[in-house]
This record gives C-alpha cells, structure tokens and sequence, in this order.
C-alpha cells in the first residue's frame, strides 16, 4: 500500500509541476518536458524502468520506496557513468523518468491484483454511519479552512491563507521570477519610456526574444531588476490548493471506515479486569521493552 501511494505521489507531484508551468507560459518547463520526452524515449531507460517497475511489483516489502529511489538513483548513475553525461539536469531528468514509468506500472498491475481480505473483522454499528458523515465534514472544514480561509480577514486573497502564506507561496515564487525593463520606444525621447516584465513584452506581441537581446545591447532597454514576481504566480498557487484540497478529501473518503472503526472500537470493546500480573512492576518492565 505504501509503495503504491508513493507510485500516486510521483504521478501527482509530476502532473502539478507540469501544469503550474504550462498555464504560466514558464519556458524551462517546457524544456525539461521536452527533455523528458527525449529521455523517456530511449531504449535502454525503457528496458531499465521496466525492470524497476517488475521487480517492485514481484518482490513487495517495507523497504519497497527505499529500494524504489535507490534503483532510480544507480539506475541514472549508471547511465550517466557509460554516456559521460556533463549536465546534472539531465541526470536529473533521468532519475525522474525512472520514476514516472515504475509508478505507471505498479499503479496499473495495482489494479489487476487480487485484494487480499483484511484481517480486521468491521463490524457496522449504527453509530458509524453518523461518525463517517462528522468525519467527512470535518475533513472539508479542516481542509477548507487550512487552503482557502484568509487569516488576515481582509482581501480573501490566496497569499493570505494560512498554507498559501507559510507553504505554496514559497514553493511556486521561484518559477515566477523574470527581469523588470525599462522600454524606450524612441531611444530617444524619454516620454516614450516605460516599465515592463519580461513576459509582457513577449507575451503581448510586441517584442520577441531576440529584439529584446538585442535592444539591451543598443541600450533601449535597460535591466532595473533582475528578479521581479509575475502576478501568474497566484494562479499556481489556486491550482496547487485546489488539487491538495481534492486529494485529501478522496483521502478523507477513502479512510473514513477506518477511521471510524478506530475512533468506536475504545467504545464497545470491554477492557478486561485487572490481574495481579499486571500490578508486577518487573513484569510491566519487561513487557515494555519486548514490545520495543
């Protein structure tokens, strides 16, 4: 079970950075997704991914993630070691691409494999049906409350939010970074200048890459920061709540037999009378460290 929520992890985490950087135009995204591409496409990462994946799903135990990460690390290695690799961000790619293609194939045998029972016998009470309804609404408000309710109490924007101020907000900046210029349409006559992000001047037609490069050369444009934030990167950061929110309500509504099972079993089970064993101070002690 642990290595396939791992095996979900990876697909998720993947999909997420893909999509923030898709949505916001982030053109080194776009170039490590092309570079997935090309990676994901040779043979021999194939044939190595596919062995990885085969054995996790043959050979199932409690250091699976462990051996999991290791295998994609000395898998990359190896590779890097025989091509002579002089990029870490390929090497990076490559660990990533014999991530992605295991996960696929252990999420997919997950569903052809047959589910052994659990050995906990559930027992439904009447009790649980109104247990697993309260824990489903303060899932949702826990939830809600910890992506979307503005601490502040003032604008209801999604910086203000408890995680967006303390979590997303940092993790999405970086990919949201760009220099701020100052454009002159007429080199000179300096009514005609003006401040602009990067992006806006490519984004909108009016300049491309090149002329701007070429413009900082001339001196039309000059750099007055080189690092300045994207207003995009709130629309990340809904979209990073969003999907966080999403998965922890199917998490919620996937564990809500179990966790009702956990909180009513205290309730009904009869807790057995004390002997003189358990009073045995020696006895206690040893017990203690067995179960250690």
């Amino acid at each position: 079970m642990g290595l396939l929520i791992f095996s979900y992890l990876i697909i998720v985490l993947n999909s997420l950075f893909f999509l923030i950087g898709f949505t916001n135009n982030i053109g080194a995204v776009g170039a490590i997704a092309g570079g997935l591409m090309a990676i994901g496409s040779d043979t021999v990462i194939i044939f190595m991914a596919i062995i990885i994946g085969a054995g996790l799903v043959v050979q199932q135990s409690r250091f699976s993630i462990l051996y999991f990460i290791l295998a994609a690390v000395v898998g990359a290695a190896a590779v890097h070691y025989f091509l002579g690799t002089t990029k870490l961000i390929v090497d990076i790619i490559r660990v990533d691409v014999l991530l992605i293609i295991p996960a696929l194939i252990v999420i997919v045998t997950s569903f052809f494999t047959k589910k052994t029972k659990s050995k906990i016998k559930y027992v439904e009470l009447p009790i649980h049906k109104p247990i697993r309804i309260l824990i489903l609404i303060f899932g949702i408000g826990i939830s809600g409350f910890v992506l979307f309710a503005d601490t502040t109490g003032g604008s209801h924007r999604i910086t203000d939010t408890f995680f967006g101020k303390y979590v997303s907000k940092s993790l999405v900046k970086p990919f949201h970074m760009e220099r701020k210029l100052r454009w002159c349409k007429d080199k000179y006559l300096k009514s005609s200048c003006r401040n602009y992000g990067e992006s806006y001047l490519f984004n909108a037609g009016v300049l491309t890459v090149v002329e701007i490069n070429e413009q900082l050369v001339s001196g039309q444009i000059k750099v007055l920061k080189e690092k300045t934030l994207k207003s995009t990167y709130k629309i990340s950061m809904w979209v990073v709540h969003i999907v966080l929110f999403i998965i922890s309500m199917v998490a919620v509504w996937k564990l809500r037999f179990c966790i009702a099972y956990v909180i009513t079993t205290p309730m009904f089970t009869p807790n057995p009378k004390p002997t003189k064993s358990d009073f045995d101070l020696a006895k206690v002690i040893k017990n203690f460290i067995k179960k250690i």
